[in-house]
């Protein structure tokens, strides 16, 4: 039964939940949009793959991943529901987003012709920072950060018209012994640190240059060149106040103790300047609410 599910998901029944559609591919596996028959709503459902369930002591470390990440309670990051095992397969319940994914809203922007408000980038990027310093806080559960790991609630955040909220959790415990995660949607290389050139686990200071990129992405619409081949981010974004541009700058640096100690560092250094950057004129910046209601 187990193959069955893996090959052909659609319409299977895991527990009380009905498989519906792909909604795309976890650090850790494929996750599904599922009708929960008991509760009758919709969520999504995350099934690991055959291939990590046939190693030693699997069933122990996705129980302790599992239940740790069900523990989780902030206000970005995703909510697990439920988690178990039927047919031999074993799955995480997660509440269902609506919408897209950062990565795939950034991907509309080019076409708009426009940057993203500068406030925005910064409240976002806070937000997100603030999720990253729990997580780290909690254990290593988050091992890797990337935009495609970001969807949003249609309700109102700390300084932005929608909540940005973590998505995947990576359940990093399942990488320990040799369990790594594997699937379609490994991270980008741009969000590693210089110091990951391993495939490391990011520390505290990797978290932070992870969260450099992502504000960088947001607020000059590219990711980072080489640190030596950079060119200043006013010649990205002539607007970028330079508040703003050192925090990116030391969120990058090439050496981790020329950065931001952790994220709620960061996050404390982007909340002193939110109120400049909200004050000033956007020049027809865009605000990714628009996308996310289109």
């Amino acid at each position: 039964m187990a193959t069955a599910i893996f090959e052909q998901p659609i319409g299977q029944l895991l527990k009380q939940y009905k498989i519906i559609r792909l909604l795309g591919e976890g650090q850790t596996g494929p996750v599904y949009q599922a009708r929960d028959l008991v509760q009758q709503h919709d969520v999504a459902l995350k099934v690991l793959p055959l291939h990590l369930t046939e190693r030693p002591g699997f069933s122990e470390l996705f129980l302790e991943a599992a239940r740790t990440a069900a523990q989780l309670e902030h206000p970005n990051i995703v909510k697990v529901l439920d988690f178990g095992w039927d047919h031999a397969v074993p799955f995480i319940v997660m509440e269902r987003l609506p919408g897209e994914t950062l990565h795939r809203l950034l991907l509309a922007l080019p076409a708009q012709q426009r940057w993203l408000k500068l406030a925005e980038a910064a409240a976002l990027t806070r937000q997100i920072a603030l999720a990253v310093d729990y997580l780290r806080r909690q254990g290593p559960i988050q091992r890797r950060l990337q935009p495609s790991d970001i969807m949003f609630k249609p309700e109102p955040s700390e300084g932005l018209p929608y909540r940005p909220v973590l998505t995947d959790l990576g359940l990093a415990n399942l990488a320990a012994g040799g369990l790594r995660h594997t699937g379609g949607s490994s991270e980008p290389a741009a969000y590693r640190a210089p110091e990951q050139a391993h495939d490391s686990a990011p520390d505290a200071r990797g978290d932070v240059y992870a969260l450099g990129v992502l504000l960088h992405k947001l607020a000059v619409g590219q990711l980072p060149s080489p640190a030596a081949a950079a060119p200043p981010l006013t010649a990205l974004r002539p607007d970028l106040p330079e508040d703003l541009a050192r925090i990116i700058r030391q969120a990058l640096a090439p050496d981790p103790a020329d950065r931001f100690a952790g994220a709620a560092e960061l996050a404390n250094a982007l909340g002193a300047v939110w109120p400049a950057l909200a004050s000033q004129p956007d020049r027809g910046a865009l605000s990714l609410a628009a996308l996310i209601r289109a």
